[in-house]
């Protein structure tokens, strides 16, 4: 799979190969210094989590690449309310950059903080709080994980549990997906995290697959709560991704979402909880007046693009970062051309 995704980048690398030699890059960069880079991070780790989830994981050596390169051509890294600050101020410097993580996995604890101390740079890191106190494999990544770990080439779902109902063949992607929603469907509908993780194990032992690999890694686990203390006094600015990774329309539902988040990183850290990512980047503008009311002053989107004083300070763009991001496209982005591009794409579709 990974040489059909270099196949098809290989177009648009030489693309901007090209764009860079022609000085294109240096350009955009010009054009868009005054914009504001939110750079966006997920997982952290090795070569098993990359073929799990290449655009969900990145390893350190790519990671201290991006890092180095954000360095070397003198972006300044800023904390999230230093960002903001300039913005509203209308004084923002050259190439303002923000590293911003979802989630925090234990990839981050282990392998990114400590590059990010190496070169001093500030990160804002969105942490769902519900498995940090609650130890254990993130359930439906694990089911998916489990899915893509075993080599059995169907399954019967009724062998997992009695429950479930139907034969699939995973040699079909769209088939696998489908077993795994099944199960994951099941599972957050059972009340506590005790019967999912049997459910996890009888989806394992079901398919030939060892759990043992992926707990003692701890691949799809959150940080737990003495982690995140532990981040927080080293600096990690930790900030809201809701409680369970869901951000609800109605209002009493979503301030309890914020609620719970902040009540959890209140044990972890003194501070102020006032900035939100949206899970899995879902938003609508119609959360907006709810969202203000929890007293969010500013929420991230996984939108690709720059900030400028006309950004929605709820509607923040950022640049998502990962292994299927090759370094030339990476550089791309940081330039601003990808961004300039997009723009210009849109006005010509609107005309």
């Amino acid at each position: 799979m990974s040489g059909d995704l270099t196949a098809d980048r290989r177009p648009f690398e030489a693309f901007w190969w090209l764009c860079k030699r022609l000085g294109l890059f240096w350009i955009a960069r010009r054009l868009t210094r005054r914009r504001v880079r939110i750079l966006c991070y997920h997982g952290f780790g090795t070569e098993n989590e990359i073929g799990f989830r290449r655009g969900l994981f990145i390893t350190p050596e790519t990671f201290a690449r991006r890092l180095d390169y954000v360095r070397s051509h003198h972006f300044s890294v800023v904390s999230l309310p230093d960002a903001l600050r300039a913005l509203d101020e209308g004084a923002s410097r050259d190439g303002l950059t923000v590293i911003t993580v979802d989630d925090v996995f234990f990839g981050f604890y282990q392998h990114a903080w400590p590059l990010l101390k190496r070169y001093g740079f500030p990160v804002t890191a969105y942490l769902t709080t519900y498995y940090a106190r609650q130890p254990g494999p993130v359930f439906r990544l694990a089911i998916r994980f489990i899915l893509w770990k075993t080599s059995a080439v169907k399954i019967d779902l009724s062998n997992v549990d009695e429950r479930l109902h139907g034969v699939f063949d995973l040699t079909r992607a769209s088939a696998r997906d489908d077993a795994g929603s099944e199960i994951i469907a099941l599972g957050e509908s059972r009340p506590t995290e005790v019967e999912r993780t049997a459910l996890m194990h009888r989806t394992a032992a079901a398919l030939g697959v060892d759990c043992a690999p992926l707990l003692q890694a701890r691949t799809v686990d959150i940080v737990t709560l003495d982690e995140a203390r532990e981040l927080a006094r080293n600096g990690v600015d930790l900030q809201l991704h809701t409680h369970r990774h869901r951000l609800p329309e109605e209002a009493h539902a979503l301030k309890k979402e914020i609620d719970d988040n902040r009540a959890v990183l209140a044990l972890i850290t003194d501070g102020r909880f006032e900035h939100l990512c949206y899970p899995s980047g879902i938003w609508k503008e119609s959360q907006w007046p709810a969202i203000t009311a929890a007293g969010i002053a500013s929420a991230t989107t996984c939108d690709a693009g720059l900030n400028s004083a006309a950004t929605p300070r709820l509607a923040l763009k950022r640049l998502l970062d990962s292994e299927e991001v090759s370094q030339i496209s990476f550089e791309a982005e940081m330039s601003g051309l990808k961004s300039l591009l997009r723009t210009l794409r849109t006005k010509v579709s609107v005309a």
